[in-house]
């Protein structure tokens, strides 16, 4: 049987699971890495939704907003515990195998509220997994060049042996001029799509 940790951004619970060592064993929005986003949409659903189209990237991103948006070409699916959540995959894959995936929910009135829910958060996922590596950043956000755009970041490697660090944990404090909505991200993301990322900005 799989196991899961299910990280439950709205009551802030943490439920207890029997210790997960893989990151297909964590879940967000009934996904895992390793699934096939096929078994959640149609193959139309994902081409047309993929936000990375004629990128010289890897892995492209699927947007999934709870709520339609205009601003935005995303699948539009009630989720549970986020407002969106974006699903890396090899477009060049036809069954669509998950990579990676990010769940977003936002802050727009109480930033405060983000940075809370975060720590929280961070400290039952260093609790649960005690041999887990751990590391973080402030960092101010390269599209703003003002600098007053921030990312409060923590990076936690869950299997040491992985190359990079598998879970990040981010509050998005966005400046008034950037007309962004401030949110929280927690990611999970294969050694692949780090991999990738790390590569596009070298």
């Amino acid at each position: 049987m799989r196991r899961f940790l299910l990280i439950l951004i709205l009551t802030l619970s943490m439920q207890s699971w029997t210790k997960a060592d893989d990151i297909r064993d964590f879940q967000i929005e009934g996904m895992s890495i390793g699934d096939s986003l096929l078994d959640y949409f149609t193959k139309t659903e994902i081409i047309e939704n993929n936000i990375d189209k004629g990128k010289q990237s890897k892995f492209h991103r699927i947007l999934i907003l709870s709520e339609k948006d205009d601003r935005y070409s995303s699948i539009v699916k009630k989720l549970e515990l986020y407002d969106g959540m974006q699903v890396y995959i090899n477009p060049k894959d036809n069954y669509y195998k998950i990579y990676g995936l990010e769940g977003m929910l936002d802050f727009e009135s109480n930033f405060s509220q983000c940075n809370s829910k975060k720590s929280e958060i961070e400290n039952e996922l260093v609790k649960l997994f005690k041999d887990s590596k751990k590391i973080n950043k402030k960092t101010n956000h390269p599209a703003d060049t003002t600098n007053k755009s921030i990312v409060y970041e923590t990076f936690i490697k869950v299997d040491l042996k992985s190359k990079f660090y598998e879970l990040s944990l981010q509050c998005y404090d966005w400046s008034k001029k950037m007309g962004h909505v401030d949110h929280f991200r927690i990611a999970i993301l294969s050694d692949d799509v780090n991999e990738d990322i790390n590569n596009l900005y070298e």
